[in-house]
């Protein structure tokens, strides 16, 4: 999961990244809720439990037909 958010979590003024790769990602493509990648990264805050499903549901289901296809093709080598 890391590789849907990492972009964004190390993104800094120093390193520009949101100029230089995120502009040119499709919103379903990455999570586009920070505090869901702050979450995933630093863990729950205090008095909060569970996954935020309903900003990574969407990025999850977007990239399945991707992943299905790639361990199709490796069953099939």
């Amino acid at each position: 999961m890391p590789y849907l958010s990492g972009a964004q979590y190390y993104a800094t003024p120093e390193n520009d990244w949101a100029a230089l790769f995120l502009d040119y990602v499709p919103d379903w493509m990455i999570v586009q809720d920070p505090d869901a990648v702050k979450r995933l990264y630093e863990g729950n805050p205090a008095g909060l439990e569970g996954v935020p499903w309903g900003a990574w549901l969407p990025i999850l289901l977007g990239w399945m037909p991707f992943v299905i296809a790639l361990y199709l093709v490796m069953i099939a080598l």
